[in-house]
């Protein structure tokens, strides 16, 4: 006791946070009388409207040489996935990824036609690149032409309206979560709870299986994909092109040709090529991941697979 008097405390680390200087920086804007700001937004409209068009232009295009589902599932992927470290934090694929409004885009401008009347031609990577370039620009340039409408003769009234519907829109163009995801499941099942005896009359499913269907294909999407990183990093980590291609057809057992054969045809590869078309050859099964057969998921549910296949039925949209 007489000892622990003399011990002298340990000081406890400080849980303030260490003072950032601020700094400010004012906005070109500022300051500039407001008719002389409005006649260069509404250029700037213009020019988005023209950009906006090509951009359209362009994008359908390659969409129309390849294969739809292959598009979708790599923007969907590279776009919504991403890595998170032990320490938790997040390792986004791209170094600019895409966002989920993105992919949505993407699904939509696909659908603008019948499935037969695509390419079929495999996901090309310089393709996707572009892609992958072309479709943020595309959602900004279609936000910015709508600025056009300042050119016209207004009353103050249809002023304020047109700011309040350019807010909602800015604010509802790329957003898509309300919450965390356990928390917004939570909430969804409350709500829908006391309504599932009517789903269950009018469509042989209720409306809180319904959210589990979606739950259910959510982590089987995310296992999937993990699969998926985890083939190609035990591969990556191979040290040479011959043990690259052996691990990659050992991760990929249905391949028919021998990985023998193959080290023969690549030899004069270096290994960042080589980890390149593995990559691109890769991508051909990202399919896999966002694709689903009805059975196993009745299966596995307890639901009635005619059932689940027409409510799946009611809440997708055709080529």
């Amino acid at each position: 006791m007489k000892n622990r008097k003399h011990r002298k405390k340990a000081k406890k680390p400080s849980s303030r946070p260490t003072p950032q200087s601020i700094l400010f920086s004012v906005h070109p804007l500022s300051g500039r009388p407001h008719d002389e700001i409005i006649p260069g937004l509404i250029e700037a409209a213009k020019a988005s409207k023209i950009q906006f068009q090509e951009n359209l232009r362009k994008t359908l295009s390659l969409l129309a040489t390849t294969e739809p589902l292959g598009v979708i599932s790599a923007c969907a992927f590279y776009g919504c996935f991403a890595g998170i470290s032990l320490d938790g934090k997040v390792a986004p694929f791209m170094k600019q990824p895409l966002g989920q409004a993105d992919a949505e885009l993407i699904q939509a401008l696909s659908l603008k036609r019948p499935y037969e009347d695509y390419g079929g031609a495999p996901l090309d990577p310089q393709i996707l690149q572009v892609i992958f370039d072309v479709i943020p620009e595309l959602g900004t340039s279609f936000a910015q032409q709508r600025m056009t409408k300042m050119e016209e003769d207004q009353s103050d009234q249809q002023k304020a309206i047109n700011l309040v519907q350019e807010h909602l829109r800015l604010n509802t163009q790329a957003v898509r979560n309300w919450g965390f995801l356990d928390r917004v499941v939570e909430i969804t099942n409350e709500l829908l709870s006391p309504l599932d005896s009517n789903f269950m009359n009018a469509f042989g499913i209720s409306a809180t299986q319904i959210i589990s269907v979606f739950m259910f294909l959510l982590r089987r999407a995310e296992d999937r994909a993990n699969a998926w990183r985890d083939q190609l990093r035990r591969v990556f980590s191979e040290k040479t092109a011959a043990g690259m291609v052996r691990r990659y057809y050992e991760v990929n057992p249905q391949f028919t040709d021998s990985w023998a054969d193959m080290v023969k045809k690549i030899e004069n590869l270096r290994i960042d090529q080589l980890k390149i078309l593995i990559l691109a050859h890769s991508n051909l099964r990202l399919t896999d991941v966002f694709t689903f057969d009805v059975a196993p998921i009745s299966k596995r549910l307890g639901i009635s697979s005619s059932h689940l296949e027409g409510v799946l039925g009611r809440l997708s949209i055709a080529f």
